[in-house]
C-alpha cells in the first residue's frame, strides 16, 4: 500500500484530510522499519509539523524521530529536509506544537524530557519533567535511588514511602498477590521488586516463580525476600524445568492468597502508587470484576517511545496489570499456557464471561508503569512479533480464542484448569508448548490452520475489497467461498468446484466451504487443489508449446474474456500445442470452450500486478511447475497486467510475451488499480517482456521504443455476425444502440447527451443500451423516470452473444471516455455491417474509415455524434452501403487468415527454428 499512500501525499485531488492520513500510515510504516529520516520528511514536510485535529500521535512520532536522528538513528544529513535548518529547531518545533495542542498530556512531558535526552547533563530536569507528569495526576513524585548513577528505569525509587490508607476499605484492607514470573532476568529483576517493596498499598503478597533460569536472578529474589517490609511477604517458588511465563503465571495464581490477584513483569518498573490506584478503582465500583492501569515503554535510559504501531499515543493500555477479584479466577480458572497473548485472552475472557463492564480502567492516559523495551525479547522475536496481531501467529490465536468466547453459555463455560490435558481452542502450533487435543473448533479454525488460507494474499489479490475495510477470513467463510474467490494462491475455489461436482453436494448439506472440503477429505483422496483439465486437442509431437495466460475469467464474458478466447481459436491455424492458464473457473462454458482448443487448461489463483506488490513466491512456483510440466517454449499474458508468469519465465529463461490491450494514459482507473502512472505501467511492460504484441497501431506507438514490438489487431469469432442480414430500415422504428461494460468510462453520460440531441432530429429513434446493469446505469434509469434523462433510451440487459444485440440495431456507437486500444465492440458492428459512430480518438480510427464504414465525430462533440447518427438513420441506402463495406473491412483485416498471419510474424523472433 506504500505507493498508493505516496501517490495520495503527492496527489494534488487529495483531500488534506487524505494527505495528512497518508503521511500518518507511512511514517508510522517507516518507523517501523526504523527509518527515522523519512518519518521526518513524511511528517515534517518542508520542516513544518503536520497532525491531526484531537490526536498527538504525528507530533509524537515526530519528535521521536527527531531524537533519534539527533543521536544519530542514522545519520542526520540522511535527512535532505533537515540540512540548513537542523534538526534540534525541529525538535523545538514539534516541541512547541505539542505543548499549545495537547497541554494536558502525559506524554507532552514525555516528550520533552525525550527532548533533554540528547543533551549531557540533563538527568535533572528529565527527572523533573516525569515528576512534574507525576504531580498533575496527583501522583507522588521520584527520584534517582544513586544520584552517582545516571537517570535511568533501574536506577528510580520512591521519594518518601507512605502507607496508602484507603477511604473505602471499610472492613480489614484487602490482600493483593501479585505473581512475578522470572527467567534469566538477574540484571533487571531488582528493579521491579524495589518498585513493588515500594508500592504504597498494604497488605501485599509477592509470589516470585523462577522457571529454571540459567542466571542468579533466583538468588537476587531470596536477598530481597529476607528484607521485605512490615505489611508485604516475598516467596520464592521454582520450576524444576522451564515451562514458560504463563505456566509460571498459574503457578502462582494457584499459591495466590490474595482478595486482588494481579501480575509483573521482571523487568518493568511501576510507580509506587500503582497498586493502592487500582485497588481503589475496586473499591469504588463494587460491580467491576477488574481494572487496567496504563504504561508506557522505555529503554533502560528513559527513552519513552511509539512501540505498537496501530496506537495514537505512546501511553497506552496494560493488559498485563490486569487485576482481578478472586471470583474471577474460580470462575475461569487459569491462564492458556502458551508461549504469547495468554494475557491478552484471558483480559477477552472476562470480558466475554463477564460484560465489558466488568474492567474499569485506572488513570487512562497516565503511565502507572514503565515498560522496557528489550530489543531481544520475546515481544520482538519473529514468529511473534507485535507485528502478527494483524496478521500472523498472535492474530490467528486471538481469533480462534474469541471464538471460543462466543460459544460459551455461562461463565463457567470457559474454566480453564491449571494443566487440562487439552487445548480449550486451536492455536498456532509455534505457539504452543505441546500437542494436545483440541476441545472446541470452529470451522474457521479449520481454514485458519490448514496452511491454504492467506490472508494478506486475499486482499493483495482481490483488488476490489482493497477498498474497503475487511476482516479477510471472515469475509472469505461470509462471502467470498461464496462467490467462487480463492483464499490463496496453492487453492482454487472455482477450479476444484469446476473439477469435482460432486462436491457441491456435500456443500449443500455441510453448510462449509470447498477448503474445508479439500481438508477433511478432498487431499486425502488425492483431488487436485489447483486442478489442470484436459484439453481436446492432441500434443503435436515437435511442435513448440506456448501458454497462454488470461488475466480475467467471470461468470459473463467481457472483453478480456473474449479476446483470450479470440486468441485461443487463432492459434489453432498455427498448429501449436497450447496450454491455457485462467484465474478461475467459474464460467464453465468458458472452461470447455478453451479446452475444445486447447492441450490443457490450468486453473490456478493469481491477480494482477501492482505498483508496490511483490510477486507472490507460490505463485511464481506454480507457473513454474507448469512450464516443467507442458515443456512450454513460450509465455504468451493477454494483457499487460500480469506478473508472476512473467517471473516465472524469466526464472527459467523462457521467452515471455505481453499482449499490450490497455492505454494506461486515457485511463485513470485503471491506473488508480494499478496503483501505478502511466509511464511506470509502460516502463514496467519494457523490464518484464521478452516482447510486445501491440492490438492496434496506437498501443504500440504508446509503448515506444524499449522492447520488439509487433502490432497484431484483435480478431473476433464473425461466423454468427456473418450470419446477420443486412439492417432494413423498413418502417419500424430506427434503433441506435451502444454494446459495453456499462461503467461510466464506456461514456453512458456521453450517450445520454447524445440522446438528448438526437431525440429532435429523429423523434422516433430507439437508443439501446446492451451490458450489465451496473450502478451507473440504475443511475441514469433513475434520471429518467423522473424526467431528467432522455425517453428515447432503452436498457436492454446483458446478451451471452453480441449477435442477439447487433440484429435488433441499425447503427452502433461507441462514445467511450477514456481511449480504447482496439474497439472490440465496433469491430464486431462492423462485421454484422452495421455502420459506426464514433470518436475520433484512441485505436478507433484504425478500424472505421470516415465516411466509408461509419463516421467519426471530435471527441466529446455528443451533438455531432446525434447529426452523424442521425444523417444514417435518415439515408437507408448509406446505412447498407457503409453497412457492407464494414463487413468487407471487418473479413479482409481482421478475419482468421489475417490474424493468424501476424501471429505467425509475431511469434517468428522467438521460434526461429519452428
Amino acid at each position: 500500500m506504500a505507493p498508493r499512500l505516496l501517490g495520495l501525499v503527492e496527489s494534488g485531488e487529495a483531500t488534506p484530510e487524505e494527505q495528512v492520513y497518508a503521511r500518518w500510515a507511512l511514517g508510522r510504516w517507516h518507523a517501523f522499519k526504523g527509518d527515522w529520516a523519512q518519518v521526518v520528511a513524511y511528517l515534517m514536510p518542508e520542516c513544518q509539523p503536520v497532525a491531526m485535529s484531537g490526536q498527538p500521535g504525528m507530533l509524537l512520532l515526530a519528535l521521536e524521530a527527531l531524537c533519534r536522528l539527533a543521536k544519530g538513528e542514522p545519520e542526520v544529513h540522511s535527512h535532505r529536509g533537515l540540512v540548513g535548518h537542523g534538526v534540534e529547531e525541529g525538535i523545538q518545533r514539534v516541541l512547541a506544537e505539542l505543548k499549545q495542542r495537547f497541554p494536558q498530556l502525559a506524554d507532552t512531558e514525555l516528550a520533552e524530557a525525550n527532548t533533554l535526552s540528547v543533551q549531557p547533563r540533563s538527568d535533572r530536569q528529565r527527572l523533573a519533567l516525569c515528576n512534574r507528569m507525576f504531580s498533575r495526576f496527583g501522583l507522588m513524585p521520584v527520584k534517582l535511588q544513586d544520584p552517582a548513577c545516571p537517570l535511568g528505569l533501574d536506577n528510580l525509587a520512591v521519594a518518601s514511602f507512605t502507607p496508602h490508607a484507603s477511604p473505602l476499605a471499610t472492613q480489614s484492607p484487602p490482600l493483593v498477590s501479585v505473581i512475578v514470573p522470572l527467567y534469566n532476568a538477574e540484571a533487571t529483576i531488582a528493579t521491579a521488586l524495589h518498585s513493588l517493596f515500594a508500592q504504597t498499598w498494604r497488605p501485599l503478597e509477592i509470589i516470585v516463580v523462577d522457571d529454571a533460569s540459567e542466571d542468579n536472578g533466583a538468588f537476587v529474589v531470596e536477598r530481597f525476600a529476607g528484607e521485605c517490609p512490615e505489611g508485604l511477604s516475598l516467596r520464592l517458588l521454582r520450576h524444576g524445568e522451564n515451562r514458560g511465563a504463563y505456566a509460571a503465571r498459574n503457578v502462582g495464581l494457584a499459591e495466590a492468597q490474595g482478595g486482588l490477584i494481579t501480575t509483573h513483569d521482571s523487568d518493568d518498573w511501576s510507580h509506587p502508587e500503582k497498586l493502592a490506584r487500582q485497588v481503589e478503582a475496586l473499591l469504588a465500583a463494587p460491580q467491576a470484576l477488574g481494572c487496567l492501569s496504563h504504561w508506557v515503554r522505555t529503554t533502560p535510559s528513559l527513552f519513552f517511545h511509539l512501540w505498537r504501531t496501530e496506537l495514537e499515543g505512546w501511553t497506552y493500555r496494560n493488559i498485563s496489570s490486569l487485576m482481578f477479584r478472586r471470583r474471577v479466577f474460580d470462575a475461569l480458572g487459569f491462564w492458556d499456557d502458551v508461549t504469547v497473548n495468554a494475557d491478552t485472552e484471558f483480559h477477552q475472557r472476562v470480558l466475554a464471561a463477564f460484560g465489558d463492564s466488568a474492567v474499569v480502567d485506572v488513570l487512562p492516559g497516565v503511565p502507572l508503569a514503565f515498560g522496557r523495551a528489550d530489543e531481544g525479547s520475546l515481544s520482538q522475536h519473529s514468529t511473534t512479533h507485535l507485528i502478527t496481531q494483524f496478521v500472523g501467529g498472535r492474530h490467528d490465536y486471538m481469533a480462534s480464542a474469541r471464538r471460543w468466547h462466543a460459544s460459551a453459555t455461562h461463565p463457567s463455560d470457559l474454566h480453564l484448569p491449571r494443566r487440562p490435558g487439552y487445548r480449550p481452542f486451536a492455536a498456532p502450533a509455534a505457539m504452543c508448548r505441546q500437542a494436545l487435543p483440541v476441545r472446541f473448533t470452529h470451522p474457521m479454525d479449520e481454514l485458519q490452520a490448514c496452511g491454504l488460507f492467506d490472508p494478506g494474499w486475499y486482499c493483495r489479490t482481490h483488488i476490489d475489497l482493497q477498498h474497503h475495510r475487511i476482516e479477510p477470513l471472515v469475509h472469505y467463510w461470509e462471502v467470498g467461498a461464496s462467490e467462487g474467490r480463492d483464499p490463496g494462491p496453492s487453492f482454487s475455489t472455482s477450479g476444484y468446484l469446476a473439477r469435482y461436482p460432486d462436491v457441491a453436494d456435500w456443500l449443500a448439506e455441510s453448510r462449509l466451504t470447498p477448503l474445508h472440503h479439500f481438508v477433511r477429505h478432498g487431499r486425502e483422496l488425492g483431488h487436485e487443489p489447483l486442478p489442470v483439465f484436459e484439453g481436446r486437442q492432441p500434443h503435436r509431437e515437435g511442435r513448440p508449446t506456448l501458454l497462454l495466460v488470461g488475466h480475467a475469467a467471470g461468470k459473463a464474458l467481457y472483453g478480456a474474456e473474449r479476446s483470450l478466447l479470440d486468441l485461443a481459436r487463432g492459434l489453432e491455424h498455427l498448429e501449436l500445442n497450447l496450454v491455457v492458464a485462467l484465474p478461475s473457473a467459474v464460467n464453465g462454458d468458458y472452461l470447455r470452450s478453451l479446452q475444445a482448443v486447447s492441450l490443457a487448461v490450468a486453473v490456478l489463483p493469481y491477480g494482477w500486478w501492482q505498483n508496490g506488490k511483490v510477486p507472490e513466491p507460490a505463485t511464481v512456483g506454480h507457473f513454474h511447475d507448469l512450464m516443467h510440466r507442458f515443456r512450454v517454449d513460450l509465455v504468451h499474458a493477454n494483457t499487460m497486467v500480469l506478473d508472476e508468469p512473467l517471473v516465472a519465465a524469466h526464472g527459467l529463461g523462457v521467452p515471455a510475451l505481453v499482449h499490450g490491450r490497455e492505454l494506461p494514459e486515457h485511463d485513470p482507473a485503471l491506473c488508480e488499480t494499478l496503483n501505478a502512472t502511466p509511464e511506470r505501467l509502460r516502463r514496467r511492460v519494457r523490464e518484464s517482456a521478452t516482447g510486445v504484441i501491440a492490438n492496434s497501431r496506437h498501443v504500440a506507438k504508446w509503448l515506444g521504443d524499449g522492447v520488439p514490438t509487433a502490432v497484431v489487431p484483435n480478431t473476433i469469432d464473425m461466423s454468427a455476425l456473418l450470419a446477420l442480414s443486412e439492417p432494413t430500415l423498413d418502417g419500424s422504428p430506427p434503433a441506435v444502440g451502444m454494446l459495453s461494460s456499462n461503467l461510466p468510462k464506456k461514456g453512458l453520460d456521453d450517450l445520454e447527451a447524445m440522446a438528448g440531441h438526437l431525440e429532435p432530429l429523429v423523434p422516433d429513434a430507439r437508443i439501446m443500451i446492451f451490458g450489465p446493469h451496473t450502478p451507473a446505469v440504475e443511475a441514469l434509469l433513475q434520471r429518467q423516470a423522473v424526467g431528467e434523462a432522455p425517453r428515447n433510451i432503452e436498457y436492454c440487459g446483458y446478451v451471452d452473444d453480441p449477435a442477439q444485440a447487433l440484429a435488433e440495431l441499425d447503427v452502433v456507437v461507441n462514445l467511450s471516455r477514456f481511449q480504447e486500444s482496439f474497439g472490440r465492440t465496433v469491430l464486431e458492428a462492423m462485421t454484422a455491417a452495421r455502420p459506426v459512430v464514433a470518436y475520433a480518438w484512441g485505436a478507433l480510427p484504425e478500424l472505421v474509415e470516415h465516411e466509408v464504414t461509419g463516421w467519426l465525430v471530435p471527441f466529446g462533440d455528443h451533438a455531432a455524434a446525434a447529426r452523424a447518427v442521425s444523417g444514417l438513420l435518415l439515408d437507408h441506402a448509406l446505412v447498407r452501403k457503409m453497412g457492407a463495406a464494414g463487413r468487407q473491412r471487418a473479413m479482409e483485416s481482421y478475419g482468421a487468415r489475417a490474424f493468424a498471419e501476424a501471429l505467425c510474424a509475431a511469434y517468428a523472433p522467438w521460434w526461429p527454428n519452428r
